[in-house]
C-alpha cells in the first residue's frame, strides 16, 4: 500500500484590526487525491479546487469582518451537514432520485453533491479552524 502524499501549505493573512496589522500564520496539511479522503479522491480535481477556492476567499473575507460576523459564521459552520452527513441521512432519497437521474449508486452521487458545494468534514474544519485562529489573534492584539 502506498502511503498518502501530504504537503504543507503555509498561508499568512494581514488583518488590519483598530489601525494595527497582524499577521496571522495557518499551516494547513492537505491530503492530495491519492490520499485517504475518499470523497475528495472520487471527486474532479476542478471540482475540489474550486471549493478549495471559494473556502480561501471566505476566509479572506472574513479577515476584515467585525467579531460578531466571524462569530456568526463559526455557528453557521457547526450547522453545515458534511457529505457523510448528507448521504447518511438521505440516503434513500439520494437512491431514488439517483434512479430517476439513471445514477443507479449513491458513489455516482457523490460528483454530483459535490459539485452542489457540499464539503467534507475535513474542509468544513479547515475554514473553521482559520477563522477561529483569526478570532485568537484579534483577543491576543487586544489584550
Amino acid at each position: 500500500m502506498i502511503a498518502p502524499s501530504r504537503s504543507v501549505v503555509r498561508s499568512t493573512l494581514l488583518v488590519m484590526d483598530k489601525g494595527m496589522v497582524m499577521e496571522v500564520h495557518f499551516d494547513e496539511a492537505v491530503q492530495h487525491l491519492a490520499g485517504t479522503d475518499r470523497i475528495r479522491k472520487q471527486t474532479d480535481q476542478a471540482i475540489n479546487a474550486r471549493i478549495d477556492r471559494d473556502t480561501d476567499i471566505r476566509i479572506m473575507w472574513y479577515a476584515d469582518r467585525p467579531a460578531g460576523e466571524v462569530n456568526l459564521r463559526l455557528g453557521e459552520l457547526d450547522e453545515e451537514w458534511d457529505m457523510e452527513r448528507v448521504l447518511a441521512s438521505n440516503g434513500s432519497l439520494l437512491a431514488l432520485t439517483g434512479a430517476v437521474l439513471g445514477c443507479p449508486a449513491v458513489k455516482d452521487l457523490v460528483p454530483l453533491l459535490r459539485r452542489l458545494g457540499i464539503r467534507t468534514r475535513r474542509e468544513i474544519d479547515r475554514e473553521r479552524q482559520a477563522l477561529r485562529r483569526l478570532v485568537n489573534a484579534r483577543e491576543a492584539v487586544a489584550v
